[in-house]
């Protein structure tokens, strides 16, 4: 039976060695390696592409929960300034008012630099 299997594994390393299908351990660790390592780019590349699209729903949500709020404050400002709720006596108070409404203005222009970055 030993002498059977001997010759059956010669004639296989041969038949190997004969058509060039030989590959050596060390060969074989090599392409394990780089099997490995070809995974672990896959991986990368994958956690990265789900980390972008996180990214990207963040920002769209940031972006919508400061611009909306900042639009309404512009729009409301620029109404009790010119008068929509009635006339305003006092140049303070417009002012005030126009102060508000320039801030707000210069942070939207702040969150659209940002969301828009990307």
């Amino acid at each position: 039976l030993n002498l059977v299997a001997n010759l059956g594994a010669k004639v296989l390393f041969s038949t190997s060695i004969m058509y060039n299908n030989y590959i050596s351990v060390t060969e074989q660790r090599r392409v394990a390696q780089l099997e490995q390592e070809h995974r672990e780019r896959i991986q990368a590349v994958t956690d990265l592409s789900a980390a972008v699209r996180r990214k990207d729903r963040f920002l769209a949500v940031v972006g919508h929960e400061l611009r909306a709020p900042l639009q309404a404050i512009m729009q409301l400002s620029s109404a009790l300034a010119s008068g929509a709720a009635g006339r305003l006596g006092d140049q303070v108070a417009r002012e005030w008012l126009d102060t508000v409404a320039g801030s707000a203005k210069h942070l939207l222009a702040v969150v659209n630099d940002v969301v828009l970055f990307r």
